[in-house]
């Protein structure tokens, strides 16, 4: 059974052992008799996925007016989705805050410690989604607020590259 479920992967873990998931390595003649010998193929352990995904990942908690929110650098796949959303580039300041409101929106976590989708506004109806649920609450904050969120992110971002590029070689 599978240990650990994946969004992007699937199922992934160890799967129970099984003489179908064995391999044997194919008889090379008839008449030579060569012991059958079980290859495994290797696995990838559910620490060691969970690890490679979040490499590089940072996390940290900015306080704004006494509320805490926990934001988080964007996975490649998130990075990709805002990227597609605004390939045109556009002129139009509107433009430019959306990309801000949408960085914003999937950045953050938590805020006070409660997840950041349940936070709907009050005037505003439920979202079908947690993305939209995000979006719909960062578009009703004020301006100077989503700025100073956004400029954490990018203070993230650059921890984050500092963490997984190594130091430059010194001859």
């Amino acid at each position: 059974m599978p240990e650990f479920t994946h969004p992007v992967f699937g199922s992934v873990g160890r799967a129970e052992r099984s003489e179908a998931s064995v391999q044997r390595p194919p008889q090379a003649v008839q008449s030579q008799q060569v012991p059958e010998e079980l290859v495994e193929e290797p696995l990838m352990a559910v620490d060691d996925l969970r690890s490679l995904i979040e490499c590089g990942k940072i996390t940290d908690t900015v306080e704004i007016d006494g509320r805490k929110f926990q934001m988080s650098t964007l996975a490649d796949e998130a990075q990709e989705t805002i990227f597609k959303k605004f390939a045109v580039v556009s002129e139009d300041a509107g433009s430019f805050m959306e990309l801000r409101r949408t960085v914003v929106a999937m950045a953050v976590e938590t805020l006070n410690g409660k997840p950041f989708e349940y936070l709907y506004p009050a005037d505003a109806p439920p979202q079908p989604g947690a993305f939209e649920a995000k979006l719909a609450i960062v578009r009703k904050m004020q301006g100077q607020v989503v700025d100073r969120l956004y400029a954490f992110y990018e203070e993230l971002l650059k921890r984050s590259k500092q963490k997984v590029e190594p130091e430059q070689v010194k001859n």
